[in-house]
């Protein structure tokens, strides 16, 4: 018989309903869940990207994109890049070494609240 423990349901439930409403309501849910945590953001959007840059207050930032493309677009899903403190991606950090593909709303929030912590 197949069972799951308590914290597998909740981390399968949450991926989920994630997934469900990054497809469905993107960067509308995107903004209002970072709100509290940038400094600036910047709607650098063109053509078929849609494009957000997010700043902190550490000097870094992370650039969310989704559009024809991009790593899970075809699943409603974004792809993040980190931004060094001179608004370039930054390959060479502590969080990760190339960006971040097929994330939902609820990763792209985890990813933030990294890059917020960053000291360097």
């Amino acid at each position: 018989m197949f069972s799951l423990k308590n914290n597998e349901v909740t981390n399968y439930l949450r991926n989920v309903v994630c997934s469900v409403l990054t497809k469905y309501c993107g960067f509308y849910l995107l903004e209002n869940r970072m709100r509290s945590r940038y400094q600036k953001m910047e709607d650098e959007s063109s053509g078929q990207i849609a494009r957000r840059a997010f700043y902190f207050p550490n000097g870094t930032g992370l650039s969310v994109i989704r559009g024809s493309g991009t790593f899970g677009y075809k699943k409603g899903l974004f792809e993040a890049a980190i931004l060094g403190k001179d608004g370039r991606i930054d390959f060479h950090n502590p969080i990760n070494d190339d960006v971040i593909g097929w994330a939902t709303v609820c990763d792209v929030v985890d990813v933030a609240d990294k890059v917020r912590e960053l000291n360097f």
